[in-house]
């Protein structure tokens, strides 16, 4: 997929995401971490909105504790730093342990979508 139409899409998944879901109703929000290469839908943007627009949610991404694909989501903010993982993609250094029960939404970066960004 060309960059400039896989971005495309990726904008128009980010903006329906926006228009659907009123942020005022999950107040803790889990969000898988988008590998660009592979060309799935960005989360990168849905991130960078809510910790720049929305600081009182608490938005967390998933770590990795082991090859065994055992994971756990540890809470994200504008300090974070990130790195990759053994999977070859990113996951947030330090930052609070958030159990699993506190999220009412959990995102998910997908390779497919259609043209009315569904």
């Amino acid at each position: 997929m060309d960059e400039s139409v896989y971005h495309q899409q990726s904008q128009k998944v980010y903006a329906r995401f926006f228009k659907e879901f009123n942020m005022t109703h999950y107040p803790c929000l889990h969000t898988y971490l988008s590998c660009p290469t592979r060309k799935e839908v960005d989360t990168w943007s849905l991130v960078h909105n809510i910790l720049v627009n929305q600081p009182e949610i608490v938005l967390a991404a998933p770590k990795l504790l082991n090859r065994s694909g055992q994971m756990e989501s540890r809470q994200i903010d504008q300090t974070t730093i990130f790195q990759q993982h053994a999977w070859g993609m990113q996951e947030p250094m330090g930052g609070v342990q958030i159990p699993a029960a506190a999220f009412l939404l959990v995102v998910l970066p997908v390779i497919a979508f259609d043209e009315q960004g569904h």
